[in-house]
């Protein structure tokens, strides 16, 4: 198999069946069951659905993900996947009562997902600029796991890394194709809506349950539902005094609001 997809001769059953190869082989080899780390699983997906073919990637996917992680003869010790979109757990393993999903109002692992206020001030100090931390905060935190404030990693390691200069080092990070085209399909009203985030108006939402891809593309407007969801969980949102009970959410630090009024207000 290896031989097979190195000289490009696998077909989509040999691809399928690549990541239980690996760890199987790697279990083979070492005697020890693997951990399997998927950074952005979702990106194939958004891709799916930009191109036309969501309904093929979902497949793949699932056959990919149920032939390593599922079954008897499954030797990992367990996966961890991360994204920004969620997926139906049926639709992408054939086991989806062994997966465990932590959205952004979920306090499980919130730590996890980026640094934290105690990691922010550390780095600070360790460079000898603690007087930094106010205005990383202003501009790169603000991000809301549960009950946890995350800062950007990336966008924190960039300032450090440039003198502690301030600036959108998210902008390239991500193209945001799929919150562009979901809200080219905003109503007037809603329109007029997202407008006002930018001036600290915030959305009043109660976004009872996670937005999944399927949910996305299905009317000719978009729901605000749909894109208030898709913004909170793509990081351009969150929600108003740190509490999610009060189903109001800001942009929330200015880094976001400079990449918003680039990316998105220009699209409206």
């Amino acid at each position: 198999m290896f031989r097979d997809i190195k000289s490009r001769k696998a077909d989509e059953t040999d691809f399928a069946n690549s990541l239980k190869f690996l760890c199987d082989s790697l279990f083979t080899y070492y005697g020890v069951r693997p951990i399997i780390l998927i950074d952005e699983y979702d990106a194939p997906i958004q891709k799916g659905y930009e191109k036309g073919y969501y309904d093929d990637v979902i497949g793949f996917m699932k056959s990919l993900f149920s032939a390593a992680f599922s079954g008897d003869d499954a030797v990992v010790t367990f996966a961890v996947m991360t994204g920004t979109m969620s997926v139906p757990r049926e639709d992408i393993t054939s086991d989806p009562d062994g997966l465990v999903a932590c959205a952004v109002r979920c306090d499980r692992n919130s730590r996890c997902f980026g640094f934290t206020g105690e990691d922010v001030k550390k780095i600070t100090d360790d460079f000898g600029h603690p007087e930094k931390m106010d205005e990383i905060r202003a501009w790169y935190g603000g991000y809301r796991f549960g009950n946890t404030e995350i800062f950007n990693p990336w966008s924190v390691l960039q300032h450090v890394e440039e003198n502690f200069t301030t600036d959108t080092y998210w902008h390239g990070s991500s193209e945001h194709a799929i919150l562009k085209r979901l809200i080219e399909k905003a109503t007037r009203g809603d329109v007029k809506t997202l407008r006002g985030l930018i001036e600290d108006v915030p959305i009043t939402d109660d976004i009872a349950k996670d937005v999944f891809f399927g949910d996305l593309f299905r009317r000719k407007t978009a729901e605000r539902t749909l894109y208030t969801a898709s913004m909170l969980a793509t990081g351009f949102l969150a929600p108003k005094n740190d509490d999610f009970g009060q189903h109001e959410f800001i942009i929330h630090k200015e880094e976001i609001k400079r990449i918003y009024s680039e990316v998105i207000l220009c699209r409206l």
